[in-house]
This record gives structure tokens, sequence and C-alpha cells, in this order.
């Protein structure tokens, strides 16, 4: 009793206007979160669980009902939340990022490549400067990205492996792995076994390494180009950060700016946000991408302006052409076919 006491009186008032739906007060920066997302304050929490302990025989059932959805939930898996860290834990990240891009700045890479390739040798130099043992995922949707990623690392002498798919794919991921590997036939020497070599980075197609592997001794994962499926994208982070992970999974995206690259990565954040919101937080593939979403890719000033004396003839048309551009191309193509034949018809009449 004590301990939920002195827990209460933590609570401080904040200006949030969001009430718990239990007690109707403001809530505090501090709060309990069920894993269904809603969020009740400490006070209400510690008096239902009380209030079960002291009132339910069976004890060993720790489950508490949400007070929102009224779903049953583990007393374990309600999460404590504290808003008063955001600040200083954002302070903190911008100071590590500044201290990481000077860092960067100083190490020189060898050899002559471009821009977004010198970066991401850069980037593992500087990964391997500060943590000699951390292992890197690197994910590419190109053959010939690989190619001259592994130049690069040769060169600079980063010690690598790529996954090229078939059966010498399991070989590559237990060198990675730093498994022993087996000693038949030639490799086994007047008894003596073969160097084990430590490899820091694994190269991948996206295509191939996304699904089905389970590569926990990596801490991070480089995506050098963004993808139009942003499902694919969290598959590939998913390698490392999943159950069983014990160190902090840390994700690089390398995106040229000014180029479509920023743009495939702008729409993937319209996209995610709006899935967020439409409730559709399960990372579902996008059903097709819209003839508005193919335009944005590529746009790159807005249209001029029309001037004060050109009036448009066809208001009607224009409206229509914009409605057809939130529709799947196949769809808006046969409706635009299907206008123009209703038109030939009513000329020719």
């Amino acid at each position: 009793m004590s301990t939920s006491t002195e827990q209460k009186n933590e609570c401080i008032l904040t200006g949030d206007k969001e009430a718990c739906p239990v007690c109707q007060e403001t809530l505090t920066i501090r709060k309990m979160v069920f894993p269904c997302g809603h969020v009740t304050c400490c006070k209400c929490l510690f008096a239902i669980t009380e209030w079960r302990l002291l009132n339910d025989k069976k004890v060993q059932d720790k489950w508490v009902k949400c007070p929102t959805c009224r779903q049953h939930t583990d007393v374990g898996n309600i999460a404590y939340a504290d808003d008063g860290q955001s600040e200083s834990s954002s302070s903190s990240m911008l100071h590590a990022t500044q201290s990481r891009e000077k860092g960067e700045a100083s190490i020189t890479v060898k050899g002559s490549y471009g821009t977004k390739i010198e970066a991401v040798t850069r980037r593992i130099l500087w990964i391997k400067t500060t943590d000699p043992e951390a292992k890197v995922l690197v994910f590419s949707s190109w053959h010939d990205v690989l190619n001259v990623l592994e130049h690069a690392f040769t060169a600079n002498g980063i010690t690598h492996i790529r996954m090229k798919g078939g059966r010498k794919s399991q070989v590559s991921i237990s060198e990675f792995k730093g498994e022993k590997r087996s000693t038949k036939g030639n490799h086994k020497i007047h008894g003596q076994e073969p160097e084990q070599r430590s490899v820091q980075v694994l190269l991948l197609l996206i295509q191939h390494g996304a699904n089905g592997l389970n590569l926990l001794e990596a801490k991070h994962v480089i995506l050098v180009e963004p993808l139009l499926n942003p499902a694919v994208e969290a598959q590939a982070i998913s390698r490392v950060h999943r159950i069983g992970q014990k160190n902090r999974t840390i994700a690089h995206r390398f995106i040229v700016k000014g180029t479509v690259e920023e743009s495939i990565y702008k729409l993937n954040r319209s996209k995610n946000t709006t899935a967020f919101i439409n409730g559709n937080t399960k990372n579902q593939d996008e059903p097709f991408l819209t003839l508005k979403d193919i335009e944005s890719l590529f746009a790159t000033a807005p249209p001029a302006v029309q001037e004060a004396d050109e009036k448009p003839t066809e208001g009607s048309d224009e409206k229509e052409t914009e409605s057809l551009r939130h529709l799947p191309p196949s769809v808006a193509a046969a409706i635009a076919a299907e206008k123009r034949q209703k038109e030939q018809h009513a000329c020719s009449s």
C-alpha cells in the first residue's frame, strides 16, 4: 500500500486536455498504457488492481479490463509511460547525432565512388570505429549497387560477405553469424581447422533477405534506397529488431535530396500516417498506387498559374480529370476510354 501511495503522489499535472476514462481528471505526464492503446491515470489503475486483489479469490488470474474498450489485459503487459522524459531524450538524441556527424566528417573513404556509396562506406567505418564488434546488414534492390559496395568495402578494409541466394545462402549466413563450419574433406589439413574470420557486414538483396531470416547478431540495418512498399522495408528491419534481440537496433536510411528517392520517402510517410489514422497498423501493403501518387513522385514544380484573360472552357472536364487522379491507373484509363467513346458517339449522331 505504501508503494502505491508514493507512486500516486509522483503524478504531476500537465497542460494536456486528455482525460482519464475512469475519473475524468486531466491526465498527467505519468500514465499507464494498455496494449490496446488506451491510457489511464496512475491512481485509477492502482485502485482497479488493488480492488481486484482484495475481492477476487482467484489471485492467480492477474488481469484487468481496459476501462475504454473492456478488453481483458494481463497486468504485466500494461506499460508505464513518462512523457516528461521525451524532452531530455530528444536533446540527447540531437547531441548524439551532431557528434556522429562530426565523427563521420573526419573519416576518409579510400577510392572514388558516388555520393551514396561513399556515405554508406563512411557510416560503416564510423560504426567500426565506435563499436568494433557491431554487425551490419546492408539491403539494396540492385545487384550493381551491391557489386560497387563490395568493391568499396574491400578497398576500405571492411570485412563483408554477400548472400546471393540458393544453397550457398546458408553458408554466408553462418559465416556472418560466426558459426563454425564443418571441417570435412580438404578443409581439414593435418588436423588443423581453418581460421574463422570475423565478418562485420552482410550484403543482401532486399527481395531475397527481407523475409524468413533471424539475424539477431546484427545491430545496424542499412537501407541503401527507399522502396515504394513500406512493408518490405519493415520486414528487412525485422530481421534484426525481433523477439530475442537484446541490443538496440538502429536503422539507417540513405536518401539523395532533391531526387525521386525523396519523393518516395515522403509518399511512404504519408501512407504510414494514413494507415495509422484508418486503423491499419499491421503494416499491410497498399493495394495500388493512384495516379496522384505517381504524379507526386515526379513533381518538380507547381503547375503554372493560368493567366487572367485565359478562361477555362471546360471546367467540368478539369474536375473529372482531377477526380480520376485518386483512382488506380487501370480504373482511370477505363473511365477515360468510356468517356471518349461516348463523346465520339455523340458527335457522329
